[in-house]
């Protein structure tokens, strides 16, 4: 799935929250160099910004809740995370 977004868009492997450092840093897979790196300014400088997430079956909702509720914190003038998932469960 990674390889398949990479040809479009900016797409980062990680496999839990504690992978997004903070607003400004990443630690993730290079499917390319089949390597962990990280990447800096790796969401973009815009007041509003899409992100797409995807995860396997055998992901637990609970990386995903945990992945969500970081991105969200790094948008204080966002949606809550936990309502902003409430809306991806309906």
């Amino acid at each position: 799935m990674v390889e398949l977004c990479e040809e479009k868009l900016p797409s980062y492997f990680i496999t839990n929250e504690t992978e997004l450092i903070n607003n400004n840093l990443i630690k993730h897979y290079d499917y390319s160099n089949k390597m962990l790196v990280q990447t800096k300014n790796f969401l973009p400088k815009k007041k509003i910004i899409d992100i797409l997430i995807t995860s396997g079956a055998s992901c637990p909702d609970t990386v995903v809740e945990k992945v969500l509720e970081k991105l969200v914190s790094f948008f204080p003038e966002s949606k809550n995370a936990m309502d902003v998932i409430r809306k991806l469960n309906v």
